[in-house]
């Protein structure tokens, strides 16, 4: 789920406008799969923050299955991408 999760910011991160230096994401995720987020994938987390040049929020929410998640533009409340639900 991980690895989806990133594709998918990845994916988010590249087609925003560069103009937007204070780009926010929130991310919410089962906290089983942000408990992975923040030990395994700390990393890759951090380098995607460092290449976009933006900050990824993420939140746990455990009315959400471990196979779901949810990206929000923080500036705008949009929902980019809901996975799952």
């Amino acid at each position: 789920m991980s690895v989806e999760i990133q594709r998918k910011l990845s994916e988010i991160l590249k087609k925003r406008p560069r103009d937007e230096s204070d780009f926010q994401l929130r991310i919410a995720v089962h906290p089983s799969v942000l408990e992975r987020l923040r030990t395994e994938d700390e990393k890759h987390i951090q380098e995607m923050e460092k290449r976009y040049f933006g900050r990824l929020l993420f939140r746990p929410d455990p009315a959400l299955h471990a196979e779901q998640f949810k990206i929000v533009n923080v500036a705008t409340n949009e929902e980019l991408a809901s996975v799952g639900g």
